[in-house]
């Protein structure tokens, strides 16, 4: 999306996460598509196994980073896009799809999945 730092912000002051280990330096990257340089920011952090009560899904490990699932948060904006949408039009068409949630659509099965085995804390922190 285009704010992937305000995602990231949410994420470490909600979530057990910590810095991805192959994050670019300040959260920015030099980056070339077909010949084209463009600077992406990204937000990138991996769920803190170690510090939660998680348990690290079976299978085999990642080849970074074997201690959590990464929250990957990356603004291409300034990329050109497939299809020639900007990325502020794909989000304009999942907030017109999702709405204010009141009706399924299937764009709502985007989503990554969180499992705690204490609400509680999460409903105080959100109320």
């Amino acid at each position: 999306g285009s704010q992937s730092l305000v995602g990231l912000a949410f994420n470490e002051k909600y979530l057990p996460v910590y810095t991805s280990e192959d994050s670019c330096p300040d959260n920015t990257c030099d980056c070339t598509v077909d010949d084209v340089d463009y600077v992406v920011e990204q937000g990138r952090c991996q769920l803190n196994y170690a510090s939660s009560s998680m348990v690290r899904p079976s299978g085999p490990p990642n080849p970074v980073d074997t201690n959590g699932f990464g929250l990957h948060l990356v603004n291409c904006s300034t990329n050109g896009q497939p299809g020639g949408m900007t990325t502020a039009q794909v989000e304009a068409e999942f907030a017109t799809k999702l709405g204010d949630m009141s009706t399924y659509d299937s764009f709502m099965d985007y989503n990554a999945a969180l499992l705690t085995s204490n609400l509680d804390a999460y409903a105080t922190t959100f109320d």
